[in-house]
């Protein structure tokens, strides 16, 4: 089978390759904030917090660049030695023109494997254009097994973390990190204990004395001057390695929460709600905040002295939100916009199992079916393994990716009947 017009036109595979390339040098080649500096060593392989999503990151940036130089001919060792080039001088740039880059030998393998994953995803994409009915068939089913896999992943690494051992509380904490906070803290208290600087006097195990995902956090404090310009933690719980069981921040006018979830255990990021227009720039009001993570529900309620009722903001988490934790920054989402891209994740989940279903005889619809099922109801159910009603983005996340697995066979059919034809 011959490859469509458009990929044959030799300015394609350039043009993508120099967008590829534009896209590393805006990533890399830019101002890091001080809280995200790792100050390793160039031959420290284990350096520095969220190891995996780092490299996890490093690898999917470059592979357009893999994919695009794989495109103009360039064989797969071509292809890897020319990622390992362009990785070598962006890291010898960044250590002294680009502050707070440090040059690693863990950034330059990753960079490298990405260029390769690329270059094999040419190859696959181009096999999977040579795969008759029955071929691609499997291969929806294989789409399928692959997203009950990532799905199930996503509900442990969602889980939240208490660790063991004893933890430390934090008021208004500052440092080269964050922005410092304003206002002034009254009283803050996490599970029923006093929240201050220093060791949280508990007993037991925080299984025990938690009833919570995470750690629970209430606080009152007098309403901050304005606006931050950027993170300003109010209170905070970490562990012996000052590292983040839950914390309460003001971003500019909102309040964020963020749980420790396992997902950061294992090197990855983290997941938080943010609230809009909850701080009043008032050094005059109190501001009584609790926020929680309970049964995959993330929840912040708010309210000021005036204010009768809390206001409350809340997000249902699903395994499919696993995606936030790939993300190599902080990222506070508002709880419609964390669901619609939910369901633009679903929507690409779900494109492959429509091609299943189009694919599929009459003899083992009703099977692929029931698989399409399973996957739905695990990708719109809440944690841990309860159904909630989704968010309607979550559902029509699912009805566009079929549809589009609809489509990419459908059109798959003309251009094989044009081709053959000609």
């Amino acid at each position: 089978m011959s490859p469509p017009a458009w990929s044959r036109r030799p300015g394609w595979p350039l043009a993508g390759l120099a967008l590829s390339i534009a896209l590393v040098a805006a990533v890399t080649l830019v101002p890091n904030p001080g809280d995200l500096a790792r100050h390793c060593p160039f031959l420290a392989l284990e350096c520095g917090q969220a190891i995996t999503l780092d490299i996890v990151t490093n690898v999917v940036l470059f592979l357009p660049f893999g994919l695009c130089l794989r495109w103009t001919g360039r064989r797969p060792r071509a292809v890897f030695g020319g990622a390992l080039l362009l990785s070598f001088l962006v890291e010898l740039a960044q250590g002294p023109l680009v502050p707070g880059r440090d040059a690693a030998l863990r950034d330059v393998l990753s960079n490298g494997a990405g260029g390769l994953a690329g270059a094999w995803s040419f190859e696959a994409a181009r096999n999977v254009r040579a795969m008759g009915t029955r071929g691609l068939r499997m291969l929806g089913r294989t789409c399928a097994a692959g997203a009950l896999g990532a799905l199930t992943l996503g509900m442990v690494l969602l889980q939240g973390s208490l660790p063991e051992g004893v933890w430390y509380g934090q008021r208004e904490p500052g440092g080269f990190e964050f922005e410092r906070f304003t206002g002034s803290v009254i009283d803050a208290r996490v599970g029923g204990y006093t929240l201050d600087w220093g060791p949280i006097e508990n007993e037991g195990s925080p299984r025990e004395w938690t009833p919570s995902d995470t750690a629970p956090l209430w606080t009152e404090t007098i309403s901050p001057r304005g606006p931050s310009r950027g993170w300003a933690p109010i209170v905070a719980v970490v562990d012996r390695k000052a590292v983040r069981i839950a914390r309460l921040a003001q971003v500019g006018g909102n309040l964020v929460f963020e749980p420790r979830v396992k997902a950061e255990d294992w090197g990855l990021g983290g997941l938080s709600i943010r609230t809009t227009g909850s701080v009043v720039s008032n050094a005059t009001d109190t501001l009584v905040v609790s926020a929680s993570f309970v049964g995959g529900r993330l929840e912040v309620r708010h309210r000021s002295r005036h204010q009768l009722e809390s206001e409350t903001v809340s997000q249902q988490i699903g395994p499919i939100t696993a995606w936030r934790t790939l993300v190599p920054f902080r990222w506070a989402l508002q709880p419609a916009t964390a669901s619609l891209l939910d369901g633009v994740a679903l929507a690409l989940l779900f494109a492959p199992l429509g091609i299943l279903c189009r694919l599929a005889d009459r003899r083992s619809i009703l099977s692929d079916s029931i698989v399409t099922v399973l996957v739905a109801a695990l990708a719109l159910s809440g944690l841990p393994w309860r159904l909630y009603p989704a968010h309607w983005a979550s559902w029509l996340g699912v009805g566009v990716g079929w549809w589009l697995g609809f489509w990419i066979v459908a059109r798959r059919a003309r251009t094989t009947a044009v081709t053959g034809a000609r």
